[in-house]
């Protein structure tokens, strides 16, 4: 399977994602097509869908592709799939991919393919699935915490000190003036 990463756009509106497609080696963009649910976990589907994009261009012999009077040609490497990401919304970390994917070497001359490279569907193992959701629960809590329980606990810390700061200035200033007055319990003529 080929890696992706998700590259998310600013705000929080499901629409115009795009993905790092590392086969084309560029983003590419992907659908929010809805959510499903992945060993127990709510998650976002999008789907990528390329269309007969070349990857890159491969020399090899005329014979192996039927091109005759050729000993050597160029042809170009096209790739058309349909990718199906299911992702952790909150983390935005991909927990099942399914590629359904066609590479092949396409006959400029006739416009046909000359050579499959690759047909066929990748999917992630149970056992991977597994693993990613479990990083993906942890790296939720941590998140929450970042979030939510975080800013609690800095809120609540500055309310203390603030308190603590408000308390030290009453009891500079309650000091400072009973020094005052015992200076002016002294008689003047003693």
């Amino acid at each position: 399977m080929s890696g992706q990463e998700f590259v998310w756009p600013i705000g929080t509106q499901k629409k115009n994602y795009e993905i790092f497609d590392t086969t084309l080696l560029k983003p590419e963009p992907v659908k929010f097509t809805g959510t499903s649910t992945v060993n127990v976990m709510i998650v976002d589907v999008f789907v990528e869908h390329v269309e007969n994009q070349t990857v890159t261009t491969v020399s090899l012999p005329g014979s192996l592709v039927g091109i005759k009077g050729e000993s050597t040609v160029k042809l170009p490497e096209e790739l058309t799939a349909t990718n199906t990401y299911y992702v952790d919304p909150t983390s935005g970390s991909p927990l099942k991919v399914v590629e359904n994917q066609t590479e092949f070497l396409q006959n400029t001359t006739t416009g046909v393919p000359a050579l499959t490279l690759l047909h066929g569907t990748l999917t992630t193992t149970p056992k991977s699935i597994a693993a990613a959701v479990n990083t993906a629960k942890s790296s939720d809590t941590e998140i929450s915490w970042v979030q939510e329980i975080g800013p609690l606990i800095g809120g609540l810390l500055g309310l203390l000190l603030l308190v603590l700061g408000i308390l030290l200035v009453l009891s500079h200033y309650e000091e400072y003036y009973e020094y005052e007055d015992e200076d002016a319990e002294v008689p003047a003529g003693a």
